[in-house]
Protein backbone atom coordinates (compact mmCIF):
# COMPACT_ATOMS: atom_id res chain seq x y z
CA UNK A 1 0.00 0.00 0.00
CA UNK A 2 2.07 3.05 -1.18
CA UNK A 3 2.33 6.28 -3.29
CA UNK A 4 4.90 5.98 -6.55
CA UNK A 5 5.52 9.13 -8.62
CA UNK A 6 6.51 9.22 -12.19
CA UNK A 7 6.22 11.44 -15.29
CA UNK A 8 2.60 10.86 -16.84
CA UNK A 9 2.90 7.50 -19.59
CA UNK A 10 1.05 8.49 -22.90
CA UNK A 11 -2.39 9.32 -23.03
CA UNK A 12 -3.20 6.55 -24.57
CA UNK A 13 -2.57 4.64 -21.64
CA UNK A 14 -5.30 6.14 -19.34
CA UNK A 15 -7.70 6.85 -21.92
CA UNK A 16 -7.96 3.37 -24.04
CA UNK A 17 -8.10 1.61 -20.40
CA UNK A 18 -11.17 2.92 -20.09
CA UNK A 19 -14.51 0.70 -20.25
CA UNK A 20 -15.90 3.44 -22.37
CA UNK A 21 -13.15 3.70 -24.77
CA UNK A 22 -13.97 2.05 -28.25
CA UNK A 23 -11.01 1.71 -30.56
CA UNK A 24 -12.15 3.72 -34.72
CA UNK A 25 -11.92 -0.26 -35.89
CA UNK A 26 -13.02 -2.56 -33.18
CA UNK A 27 -15.98 -0.66 -31.73
CA UNK A 28 -17.11 -3.87 -29.55
CA UNK A 29 -13.58 -4.10 -27.82
CA UNK A 30 -13.68 -1.37 -24.39
CA UNK A 31 -11.11 -1.07 -21.80
CA UNK A 32 -10.90 -2.92 -18.51
CA UNK A 33 -11.17 -0.73 -15.87
CA UNK A 34 -13.54 1.94 -14.46
CA UNK A 35 -14.01 5.41 -16.40
CA UNK A 36 -11.63 8.01 -15.54
CA UNK A 37 -12.90 11.18 -13.79
CA UNK A 38 -11.93 14.71 -13.81
CA UNK A 39 -9.75 16.17 -10.60
CA UNK A 40 -10.69 19.83 -10.80
CA UNK A 41 -11.65 21.37 -7.41
CA UNK A 42 -11.18 24.80 -9.07
CA UNK A 43 -12.97 24.91 -12.31
CA UNK A 44 -10.50 25.51 -14.38
CA UNK A 45 -11.95 25.38 -18.21
CA UNK A 46 -15.45 24.33 -17.04
CA UNK A 47 -15.14 21.23 -16.58
CA UNK A 48 -16.71 19.04 -13.42
CA UNK A 49 -15.38 17.96 -10.61
CA UNK A 50 -15.64 14.20 -10.46
CA UNK A 51 -17.15 14.27 -13.92
CA UNK A 52 -16.35 11.36 -16.58
CA UNK A 53 -13.62 12.34 -18.55
CA UNK A 54 -14.30 13.53 -22.54
CA UNK A 55 -11.14 11.71 -24.73
CA UNK A 56 -10.42 14.87 -26.76
CA UNK A 57 -10.53 17.27 -23.80
CA UNK A 58 -7.71 15.19 -21.65
CA UNK A 59 -5.73 14.87 -25.40
CA UNK A 60 -5.75 18.74 -25.66
CA UNK A 61 -4.63 19.32 -22.15
CA UNK A 62 -2.22 16.48 -21.50
CA UNK A 63 -0.36 18.19 -24.83
CA UNK A 64 -0.77 21.81 -23.20
CA UNK A 65 -3.50 23.23 -25.30
CA UNK A 66 -6.93 24.59 -24.46
CA UNK A 67 -9.42 21.69 -24.19
CA UNK A 68 -12.42 24.41 -25.54
CA UNK A 69 -10.77 25.82 -28.93
CA UNK A 70 -7.57 24.70 -29.24
CA UNK A 71 -5.41 27.27 -28.22
CA UNK A 72 -1.95 27.14 -26.63
CA UNK A 73 -2.01 27.74 -23.27
CA UNK A 74 2.07 27.47 -22.07
CA UNK A 75 4.93 27.65 -24.34
CA UNK A 76 5.87 24.27 -25.02
CA UNK A 77 2.75 23.19 -25.65
CA UNK A 78 2.84 20.54 -28.62
CA UNK A 79 6.33 19.92 -27.88
CA UNK A 80 7.73 15.84 -28.05
CA UNK A 81 9.97 17.26 -25.53
CA UNK A 82 7.28 18.45 -22.99
CA UNK A 83 6.41 16.90 -19.73
CA UNK A 84 3.04 16.31 -19.63
CA UNK A 85 2.64 16.21 -15.90
CA UNK A 86 2.66 14.11 -12.81
CA UNK A 87 1.29 10.51 -12.34
CA UNK A 88 0.99 10.01 -8.57
CA UNK A 89 -0.11 6.34 -8.13
CA UNK A 90 -1.74 4.64 -4.88
CA UNK A 91 -1.99 1.31 -4.68
CA UNK A 92 -4.10 -0.67 -1.66
CA UNK A 93 -2.36 -3.19 0.20
CA UNK A 94 -2.64 -6.64 -0.93
CA UNK A 95 -5.59 -7.67 1.46
CA UNK A 96 -7.75 -4.79 0.04
CA UNK A 97 -7.23 -5.48 -3.36
CA UNK A 98 -8.07 -9.38 -2.41
CA UNK A 99 -11.20 -8.64 -0.99
CA UNK A 100 -12.29 -6.42 -3.75
CA UNK A 101 -11.04 -9.25 -6.02
CA UNK A 102 -13.86 -11.59 -4.84
CA UNK A 103 -16.51 -9.24 -4.04
CA UNK A 104 -19.47 -9.00 -5.79
CA UNK A 105 -20.04 -6.43 -8.14
CA UNK A 106 -22.10 -3.63 -5.34
CA UNK A 107 -19.11 -4.39 -3.16
CA UNK A 108 -16.52 -4.15 -5.37
CA UNK A 109 -17.61 -0.77 -6.87
CA UNK A 110 -18.32 0.60 -3.51
CA UNK A 111 -14.42 -0.30 -2.67
CA UNK A 112 -13.28 1.58 -6.07
CA UNK A 113 -15.36 4.40 -5.38
CA UNK A 114 -13.59 4.32 -1.79
CA UNK A 115 -10.39 4.09 -3.31
CA UNK A 116 -10.82 7.20 -5.33
CA UNK A 117 -12.53 8.92 -2.82
CA UNK A 118 -8.97 8.54 -0.71
CA UNK A 119 -6.74 9.55 -3.45
CA UNK A 120 -8.77 12.38 -4.37
CA UNK A 121 -8.53 13.34 -0.39
CA UNK A 122 -4.89 12.83 -0.26
CA UNK A 123 -3.84 14.83 -3.67
CA UNK A 124 -6.47 17.66 -1.81
CA UNK A 125 -4.21 17.58 1.86
CA UNK A 126 -1.08 17.51 0.44
CA UNK A 127 -0.92 18.43 -3.88
CA UNK A 128 -3.34 21.37 -3.51
CA UNK A 129 -2.28 22.76 -0.18
CA UNK A 130 1.46 22.46 -0.52
CA UNK A 131 2.45 22.04 -4.17
CA UNK A 132 -0.10 24.16 -5.95
CA UNK A 133 2.88 26.48 -7.96
CA UNK A 134 4.33 28.06 -11.14
CA UNK A 135 7.29 30.06 -11.73
CA UNK A 136 7.10 33.45 -12.90
CA UNK A 137 10.01 35.10 -14.11
CA UNK A 138 11.07 38.87 -12.81
CA UNK A 139 14.50 40.79 -12.73
CA UNK A 140 16.14 37.64 -13.87
CA UNK A 141 14.75 35.47 -11.35
CA UNK A 142 12.02 32.79 -11.66
CA UNK A 143 10.39 32.52 -8.52
CA UNK A 144 7.39 30.50 -7.30
CA UNK A 145 3.61 31.87 -7.01
CA UNK A 146 0.32 30.43 -5.96
CA UNK A 147 -1.59 28.38 -8.70
CA UNK A 148 -4.45 26.90 -9.52
CA UNK A 149 -3.96 22.79 -10.47
CA UNK A 150 -6.12 20.03 -11.95
CA UNK A 151 -6.09 16.54 -13.04
CA UNK A 152 -7.66 13.32 -13.30
CA UNK A 153 -7.93 9.96 -11.56
CA UNK A 154 -8.15 6.62 -12.91
CA UNK A 155 -8.85 3.64 -10.88
CA UNK A 156 -7.57 0.33 -12.67
CA UNK A 157 -7.37 -3.46 -11.25
CA UNK A 158 -4.71 -5.69 -12.33
CA UNK A 159 -0.65 -5.99 -12.31
CA UNK A 160 1.68 -6.48 -14.94
CA UNK A 161 0.79 -10.10 -14.11
CA UNK A 162 -1.99 -10.11 -14.45
CA UNK A 163 -3.10 -10.12 -10.42
CA UNK A 164 -5.72 -8.18 -7.94
CA UNK A 165 -3.88 -5.09 -7.75
CA UNK A 166 -6.36 -2.01 -7.31
CA UNK A 167 -4.72 1.08 -7.39
CA UNK A 168 -5.73 4.73 -8.55
CA UNK A 169 -3.66 6.89 -11.04
CA UNK A 170 -3.69 10.35 -9.95
CA UNK A 171 -2.46 12.44 -13.00
CA UNK A 172 -1.21 16.37 -12.86
CA UNK A 173 -1.56 17.95 -15.64
CA UNK A 174 1.21 20.71 -16.16
CA UNK A 175 -0.80 23.75 -16.99
CA UNK A 176 -1.23 25.70 -13.62
CA UNK A 177 -3.01 29.27 -13.50
CA UNK A 178 -1.05 31.81 -12.00
CA UNK A 179 -2.78 33.33 -8.97
CA UNK A 180 -2.00 36.77 -9.81
CA UNK A 181 -2.77 37.69 -13.72
CA UNK A 182 -5.06 34.59 -14.67
CA UNK A 183 -2.49 33.21 -17.49
CA UNK A 184 -1.33 29.23 -17.74
CA UNK A 185 2.36 28.46 -16.86
CA UNK A 186 3.76 25.21 -16.40
CA UNK A 187 3.44 23.63 -13.26
CA UNK A 188 6.36 23.96 -10.50
CA UNK A 189 6.57 20.04 -10.09
CA UNK A 190 9.38 19.69 -7.92
CA UNK A 191 7.91 20.30 -4.28
CA UNK A 192 5.56 17.01 -5.28
CA UNK A 193 8.36 14.61 -4.97
CA UNK A 194 8.93 16.04 -1.27
CA UNK A 195 5.04 14.66 -0.42
CA UNK A 196 4.75 12.08 -1.94
CA UNK A 197 4.93 10.12 1.37
CA UNK A 198 2.97 12.10 2.82
CA UNK A 199 0.49 11.53 0.22
CA UNK A 200 0.54 7.89 0.35
CA UNK A 201 0.37 7.96 4.41
CA UNK A 202 -2.53 9.78 4.11
CA UNK A 203 -4.05 7.81 1.30
CA UNK A 204 -3.83 4.36 4.04
CA UNK A 205 -5.52 6.58 6.50
CA UNK A 206 -8.60 7.66 4.34
CA UNK A 207 -9.06 4.51 2.49
CA UNK A 208 -9.18 2.41 6.18
CA UNK A 209 -11.27 4.71 7.65
CA UNK A 210 -14.05 4.62 4.75
CA UNK A 211 -13.55 0.66 4.68
CA UNK A 212 -14.27 0.29 8.32
CA UNK A 213 -17.28 2.83 8.43
CA UNK A 214 -18.92 1.51 5.22
CA UNK A 215 -18.18 -2.04 5.35
CA UNK A 216 -17.10 -2.94 9.17
CA UNK A 217 -13.66 -4.22 7.95
CA UNK A 218 -11.60 -4.21 10.68
CA UNK A 219 -7.76 -2.90 9.62
CA UNK A 220 -4.65 -3.47 11.61
CA UNK A 221 -1.24 -1.82 11.24
CA UNK A 222 1.82 -3.43 10.30
CA UNK A 223 5.60 -2.42 9.24
CA UNK A 224 8.08 0.04 10.71
CA UNK A 225 5.86 1.90 12.86
CA UNK A 226 3.05 0.43 12.10
CA UNK A 227 3.15 2.50 8.97
CA UNK A 228 1.05 0.53 6.75
CA UNK A 229 -2.56 -1.03 7.09
CA UNK A 230 -4.35 -4.24 6.11
CA UNK A 231 -7.05 -6.99 6.45
CA UNK A 232 -6.43 -9.65 9.10
CA UNK A 233 -7.97 -12.79 8.12
CA UNK A 234 -7.14 -13.35 4.76
CA UNK A 235 -5.02 -16.75 3.91
CA UNK A 236 -1.70 -16.00 3.30
CA UNK A 237 -0.94 -18.40 0.60
CA UNK A 238 -3.47 -16.34 -1.43
CA UNK A 239 -2.25 -13.14 -1.04
CA UNK A 240 1.52 -14.42 -1.69
CA UNK A 241 -0.76 -16.14 -4.96
CA UNK A 242 -1.55 -12.87 -6.07
CA UNK A 243 2.06 -11.24 -5.96
CA UNK A 244 3.39 -12.70 -8.94
CA UNK A 245 4.51 -9.07 -10.02
CA UNK A 246 6.45 -8.60 -6.55
CA UNK A 247 8.18 -12.34 -6.37
CA UNK A 248 9.56 -11.29 -9.90
CA UNK A 249 11.06 -8.35 -8.77
CA UNK A 250 12.74 -9.84 -5.79
CA UNK A 251 14.11 -12.67 -7.96
CA UNK A 252 15.07 -10.38 -10.62
CA UNK A 253 17.23 -8.41 -8.06
CA UNK A 254 18.41 -11.59 -6.68
CA UNK A 255 19.96 -12.45 -9.95
CA UNK A 256 21.60 -8.30 -10.04
CA UNK A 257 23.03 -9.40 -6.72
CA UNK A 258 20.96 -6.29 -5.56
CA UNK A 259 19.73 -6.30 -1.69
CA UNK A 260 16.26 -4.92 -1.88
CA UNK A 261 15.15 -6.07 1.51
CA UNK A 262 13.77 -2.52 3.79
CA UNK A 263 14.73 -0.43 0.69
CA UNK A 264 12.02 1.03 -1.37
CA UNK A 265 14.21 3.24 -3.20
CA UNK A 266 16.22 -0.16 -4.57
CA UNK A 267 12.85 -2.24 -5.01
CA UNK A 268 11.71 0.80 -6.95
CA UNK A 269 14.72 0.69 -9.19
CA UNK A 270 14.70 -3.19 -10.02
CA UNK A 271 10.60 -2.79 -10.79
CA UNK A 272 11.89 -0.14 -13.73
CA UNK A 273 14.13 -2.83 -15.15
CA UNK A 274 11.47 -5.50 -14.80
CA UNK A 275 8.78 -3.52 -16.46
CA UNK A 276 6.96 -4.75 -19.49
CA UNK A 277 3.80 -2.19 -21.46
CA UNK A 278 0.33 -3.95 -20.99
CA UNK A 279 -0.24 -4.47 -24.14
CA UNK A 280 -3.38 -6.57 -26.23
CA UNK A 281 -0.64 -9.02 -26.25
CA UNK A 282 -1.03 -9.69 -23.01
CA UNK A 283 -3.66 -11.82 -21.20
CA UNK A 284 -5.52 -9.31 -19.63
CA UNK A 285 -9.16 -9.88 -19.75
CA UNK A 286 -11.08 -6.80 -21.30
CA UNK A 287 -14.19 -8.11 -19.73
CA UNK A 288 -13.63 -6.96 -16.14
CA UNK A 289 -16.50 -9.84 -15.28
CA UNK A 290 -14.44 -12.62 -16.84
CA UNK A 291 -11.07 -11.61 -14.93
CA UNK A 292 -13.57 -11.42 -11.32
CA UNK A 293 -14.63 -15.01 -11.73
CA UNK A 294 -11.55 -15.79 -12.75
CA UNK A 295 -9.84 -14.80 -9.41
CA UNK A 296 -13.14 -16.10 -7.65
CA UNK A 297 -12.26 -19.37 -8.94
CA UNK A 298 -8.32 -19.23 -7.87
CA UNK A 299 -9.11 -17.97 -4.26
CA UNK A 300 -11.53 -21.16 -4.29
CA UNK A 301 -8.72 -23.25 -3.76
CA UNK A 302 -7.36 -21.33 -0.50
CA UNK A 303 -11.16 -20.91 1.11
CA UNK A 304 -14.68 -20.76 0.82
CA UNK A 305 -15.41 -17.18 -0.77
CA UNK A 306 -18.79 -16.31 0.66
CA UNK A 307 -17.23 -17.43 4.08
CA UNK A 308 -14.04 -15.37 3.84
CA UNK A 309 -16.24 -11.97 2.91
CA UNK A 310 -18.03 -12.43 5.62
CA UNK A 311 -15.70 -13.34 8.17
CA UNK A 312 -13.38 -9.94 7.38
CA UNK A 313 -16.52 -7.67 6.57
CA UNK A 314 -19.65 -6.48 9.14
CA UNK A 315 -17.84 -5.62 11.94
CA UNK A 316 -18.56 -2.54 14.96
CA UNK A 317 -17.14 0.18 13.05
CA UNK A 318 -18.05 2.80 15.93
CA UNK A 319 -15.03 4.70 16.84
CA UNK A 320 -15.20 4.29 21.18
CA UNK A 321 -13.37 6.99 23.37
CA UNK A 322 -10.76 4.88 24.24
CA UNK A 323 -9.69 4.15 20.56
CA UNK A 324 -10.04 8.23 20.95
CA UNK A 325 -7.69 8.34 23.51
CA UNK A 326 -5.25 6.13 22.35
CA UNK A 327 -5.01 8.24 19.23
CA UNK A 328 -4.50 11.29 21.22
CA UNK A 329 -1.49 9.23 23.09
CA UNK A 330 0.06 8.92 20.83
CA UNK A 331 0.02 12.61 18.91
CA UNK A 332 1.39 13.38 22.56
CA UNK A 333 4.53 12.10 21.42
CA UNK A 334 4.48 12.39 17.93
CA UNK A 335 6.74 16.23 18.68
CA UNK A 336 9.06 14.35 20.40
CA UNK A 337 9.62 11.12 18.12
CA UNK A 338 10.03 13.56 15.29
CA UNK A 339 12.42 15.36 17.09
CA UNK A 340 14.47 11.98 18.05
CA UNK A 341 14.16 10.49 14.47
CA UNK A 342 15.46 13.30 13.10
CA UNK A 343 17.94 16.04 12.86
CA UNK A 344 15.88 17.97 10.62
CA UNK A 345 12.27 17.34 9.55
CA UNK A 346 9.95 19.05 7.24
CA UNK A 347 6.15 19.47 6.88
CA UNK A 348 5.71 16.63 5.26
CA UNK A 349 7.38 14.65 7.54
CA UNK A 350 4.58 15.64 10.17
CA UNK A 351 1.90 15.36 8.13
CA UNK A 352 2.75 11.76 7.60
CA UNK A 353 3.43 11.01 10.83
CA UNK A 354 0.32 12.24 12.25
CA UNK A 355 -1.53 10.68 8.99
CA UNK A 356 0.42 6.95 10.19
CA UNK A 357 -1.59 7.38 13.81
CA UNK A 358 -4.50 6.48 11.85
CA UNK A 359 -5.58 10.65 12.16
CA UNK A 360 -7.67 11.68 9.38
CA UNK A 361 -9.73 15.20 8.34
CA UNK A 362 -13.19 13.30 9.47
CA UNK A 363 -15.97 15.45 10.79
CA UNK A 364 -17.15 12.46 12.94
CA UNK A 365 -13.88 12.09 14.28
CA UNK A 366 -12.82 15.62 14.80
CA UNK A 367 -16.49 16.64 16.92
CA UNK A 368 -15.69 13.51 19.29
CA UNK A 369 -13.79 15.04 22.42
CA UNK A 370 -12.90 12.85 25.60
CA UNK A 371 -14.73 12.64 28.49
CA UNK A 372 -14.71 16.14 30.83
CA UNK A 373 -11.59 16.30 32.76
CA UNK A 374 -12.04 16.66 36.72
CA UNK A 375 -10.37 19.45 38.48
CA UNK A 376 -6.43 19.51 38.58
CA UNK A 377 -6.54 16.69 35.32
CA UNK A 378 -5.14 17.24 31.54
CA UNK A 379 -8.02 19.37 29.90
CA UNK A 380 -9.20 17.34 27.00
CA UNK A 381 -9.12 18.51 23.25
CA UNK A 382 -10.45 16.87 19.89
CA UNK A 383 -8.36 15.26 17.02
CA UNK A 384 -8.22 18.47 15.05
CA UNK A 385 -6.73 20.67 18.23
CA UNK A 386 -3.93 17.78 18.62
CA UNK A 387 -2.64 17.89 15.16
CA UNK A 388 -2.30 21.88 15.54
CA UNK A 389 -0.84 21.26 18.61
CA UNK A 390 1.57 18.69 17.29
CA UNK A 391 2.15 20.29 14.27
CA UNK A 392 3.05 23.87 15.76
CA UNK A 393 4.95 23.00 18.56
CA UNK A 394 7.51 20.99 15.98
CA UNK A 395 7.72 23.62 13.82
CA UNK A 396 8.64 26.55 16.25
CA UNK A 397 10.81 24.30 18.36
CA UNK A 398 12.55 24.47 14.56
CA UNK A 399 12.17 27.94 13.00
CA UNK A 400 10.20 29.60 15.07
CA UNK A 401 7.28 31.00 12.49
CA UNK A 402 5.30 28.65 10.03
CA UNK A 403 6.91 30.39 6.38
CA UNK A 404 4.28 31.51 3.45
CA UNK A 405 5.66 29.18 1.05
CA UNK A 406 6.89 26.03 2.13
CA UNK A 407 10.85 25.64 1.73
CA UNK A 408 11.17 22.84 -0.79
CA UNK A 409 8.84 24.53 -3.25
CA UNK A 410 11.99 26.80 -3.81
CA UNK A 411 14.71 26.00 -6.00
CA UNK A 412 17.58 24.34 -5.22
CA UNK A 413 20.93 26.84 -5.66
CA UNK A 414 23.26 24.94 -7.38
CA UNK A 415 25.67 27.54 -9.42
CA UNK A 416 25.99 30.25 -7.38
CA UNK A 417 23.23 32.35 -6.55
CA UNK A 418 19.96 32.55 -8.71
Amino acid sequence: MVATIAQMASAEYYLESQRSYRHPNEYYTAGEEPDGTWFNPHGLFGLEDGGRIDSAHFQRLYNGFDPADGGKLVQRAGSAMRSPGIDLTFSADKSVSALWAIAEPGMRSAIEDMAVAAARAALEDTVLRHCSYTRVAGNGIQRPTAADLMGATFPHGTSRENDPQLHVHCTILNVARTHGDGRYRAHHQYPVYGWKKAAGALFRAYLAWDLRRSLGVRMERYGRNGAYTRIPGLPEDLLSFWSKRRKAIVAKAGELGIPVRGNAARLAGVNKLTRTAKSPGKPHDNDPEVRHRRWRGEAGGFAEREALIASVTGNDAELHHEELRALTEDLDVLPGYLAREEAVFRRPDMVEAAAIERVRRNPEIEALELPRPRRNQMPAWSIRSAIRRAATWAWNRRSGTWPPIPAQACPRRRFGRR
